[in-house]
């Protein structure tokens, strides 16, 4: 299933043209925006399984690290917006697609 919400963001939140492109900025990003949806959806589970809020605060910095080393690489063809603005795409994303279930069926 982490497979399958990974493969789903990263296409439909980075785009497919981006590991065509032969960049090692927009793979870093791809890979940073793959990451931080993961560990998102991984927050909301634990959170759901103790009945708490999820706390996002590492998958920000872990992002922000990877995605600003991988801006470092200056040769970025598709990922031209800022990290910031890369990372507001997720938090939709994993809205939509890594809520757990109200009963808590679905909890691993």
């Amino acid at each position: 299933m982490r497979t399958i919400v990974i493969g789903a963001a990263l296409t439909l939140l980075v785009g497919a043209t981006a590991f065509a492109a032969g960049s090692k900025c927009d793979q870093g990003v791809v890979k940073a925006v793959g990451k931080a949806v993961s560990c998102e959806c991984s927050a909301n589970a634990k959170a759901s399984k103790k009945a708490t809020s999820p706390d996002y605060t590492k998958c920000q910095e872990k992002f922000g690290s990877s995605c600003g080393k991988a801006k470092g690489a200056a040769d970025c063809n598709k990922q031209t917006s800022t990290c910031g603005d890369i990372f507001n795409t997720v938090g939709p994303y994993v809205s939509a697609n890594c809520q757990a279930s109200p009963s808590g069926a679905f909890l691993e």
